[in-house]
């Protein structure tokens, strides 16, 4: 297994199983700091084996440095293994450092957390 950060906002996994298929779940924000009642923009890809994935759910998850959550949200990839997810910072997010996760659900089952913060 391989994970690495390019630059602040995204990170690539590469896994390889047991067969030797290389798997690669791809994840990024458009940027890391955010104000209430803005636009966080996630985007990424799934591909296996160097075949695009489709039609798997992607799972987002927003929670504050409590745990509790403050969005949720969810998108399947398209036919090139990729997606795209807008959700708004919801008015009333107090400033503070919150967890996104991202999750490629069945039959990859792999997350990624990134960090946003909330700025005033």
């Amino acid at each position: 297994k391989v994970a690495r950060t390019v630059g602040p906002v995204e990170i690539e996994r590469i896994d390889t199983d047991g067969e030797g298929e290389e798997f690669i779940f791809n994840t990024k924000l458009d940027k890391t700091e955010y104000t209430v009642d803005e636009d966080i923009t996630i985007s990424g890809s799934v591909i296996r084996s160097k075949t695009k994935l489709t039609d798997i759910d992607i799972t987002f998850k927003f929670t504050d440095n409590k745990g509790q959550v403050v969005s949720v949200g969810q998108v399947k990839t398209n036919t090139k293994g990729e997606f795209t997810h807008i959700f708004r910072v919801p008015v009333g997010t107090e400033v503070g450092t919150y967890t996104l996760t991202i999750k490629a659900n069945t039959p990859e089952n792999q997350s990624r957390e990134e960090t946003v913060t909330i700025v005033s």
